[in-house]
């Protein structure tokens, strides 16, 4: 990425932070929502960059390292794509796992956003 697109992106954010700020809580809230999104945004791109690229590619090394490392026995002639997938459907077991630990929220996380 080069200077100018970098302004321009950088730009973008501290216009989506300004509207967050203008209905969140406070500033860290703001930020903590900003997070989200551009982690939102970046796996929406990194999907479509998988399903764009060409998938019958076989699975790479640090993919098929990766599932054994999470305990998952890889099929023979996986494909990127497919390995992807598997890798993406373990985390979320591991994410569904943790999150069950936390006591839950009575409120709505959004509700801080609604003006009193």
């Amino acid at each position: 990425m080069d200077m100018k697109e970098f302004k321009k992106k950088a730009g973008e954010y501290l216009g989506l932070l300004d509207e967050l700020k203008k209905q969140s809580v406070d500033e860290v809230t703001a930020l903590a929502i900003l997070r989200e999104v551009t982690k939102d945004m970046r796996m929406a791109q990194i999907r479509e960059e998988r399903m764009n690229g060409n998938g019958q590619e076989p699975a790479t090394q640090r993919q098929l390292n990766y599932l054994n490392k999470l305990g998952v026995k890889a099929p023979k002639h996986l494909t990127k794509i497919e390995a992807s997938a598997l890798i993406d459907e373990e985390l979320g077991k591991e994410s569904d796992e943790d999150s069950s630990q936390w006591p839950s929220v009575p409120e709505p996380w959004y509700s801080a956003m609604v003006p009193a």
